[in-house]
Formats: C-alpha cells, sequence, structure tokens
C-alpha cells in the first residue's frame, strides 16, 4: 500500500471514530433531559376488577386462581386535588402500582368487583395509579370488620401502619 491509501484509510477510520462517540454523547445528553412522567393527584371513583377475568373469559377466573389476577381500576369519576373534575380519564382502566396500599385491591375478596373510592397519583401516559387511599361503599364493607354505622371504610397507608380508620 502507498502512504496515500494509509492515510485515507487511517482518515476514515477518525471519523467513524469521532462520529460514533458523538452520536453515544448525544443520546446520552437526549436521555438525561427525558423527564419522568408527570403524576397527578387525583381522587377516583370506580370499580376494582380483574382484566382477565372480564376480557374474553365470560367471568372465569384465571388458570392460576383469582390469586394471580392483577385488578385494576375501571375509572367512572376523577377529581383533581383542586376538586375540578378530569372527565378526559373517564372510562379508563388504571393499573395499580403496587405498594402496601394497593395490596388489598389484589388480595382481598372484599375489594373484588366492588365501587372504589381510590385516592391517589395518577401517572396520565402511563395509565397507572399509586395508591394512597381507598374507601369502599357502606353496602360493600360487611366483610370488613362490622364497621356497618360507618358510610365509608377507608384504609389509609399513606401515614404507615396500615390500619382501617372511617370516616363520616
Amino acid at each position: 500500500m502507498d502512504m496515500k491509501k494509509l492515510c485515507v484509510i487511517g482518515l476514515a477510520l477518525a471519523v467513524a471514530t469521532v462520529a460514533g462517540v458523538a452520536g453515544r454523547v448525544l443520546a446520552a445528553e437526549g436521555a438525561a433531559e427525558a423527564e419522568a412522567p408527570a403524576g397527578v393527584k387525583v381522587t377516583i371513583t370506580g370499580t376494582n376488577y380483574c382484566p382477565e377475568t372480564t376480557l374474553g373469559k365470560a367471568g372465569k377466573a384465571p388458570k392460576l386462581g383469582l390469586d394471580a389476577c392483577r385488578h385494576a381500576l375501571k375509572v367512572s369519576e376523577a377529581v383533581g386535588a383542586d376538586g375540578k373534575a378530569i372527565d378526559a380519564m373517564k372510562g379508563w382502566t388504571l393499573h395499580y402500582l403496587y405498594s402496601e396500599a394497593s395490596a388489598p385491591l389484589s388480595s382481598d375478596k372484599a375489594y373484588f368487583g366492588k365501587p372504589v373510592v381510590v385516592t391517589g397519583t395518577a401517572y396520565k401516559s402511563e395509565r397507572v395509579i399509586e395508591v394512597e387511599k381507598v374507601e369502599l361503599k357502606k353496602e360493600d364493607i360487611a366483610g370488613l370488620g362490622g364497621q356497618e354505622q360507618d358510610e365509608f371504610a377507608a384504609f389509609d397507608y399513606s401515614a404507615g401502619g396500615g390500619s382501617a380508620s372511617t370516616q363520616r
């Protein structure tokens, strides 16, 4: 090979290396600029249900049993922290981010198929909700400790402890 060809090859390798490094740097900067989805504080009224038993399964439990259900919230009404309705969320299905507060919604049969009021942070672009508090209406609390005289049985895990409280 002559010296001219070696210079051209060396220059081509140098350009390719610089272009590759520059591409990685730009990609890293773009990823750093990407923000986490913004959450919205909400109170949502809806139905806690198992999509697997509802969608095309004719009400049959999953093959692994009800314990395998990953329940979700079918939104009938959503209200922001400012008290204004968020009409765009009506009809949505929100999946629960797993936490101590959301665990009973998927594991306690008292919540299966029941109307609930869930307070927490909704991530609208992800269609998930981080649950802080769950309420069942009076007619739905018979199996939750005999709190018949109370309008709601509330389970507030945001303060820690995970104990049931009541709201009138």
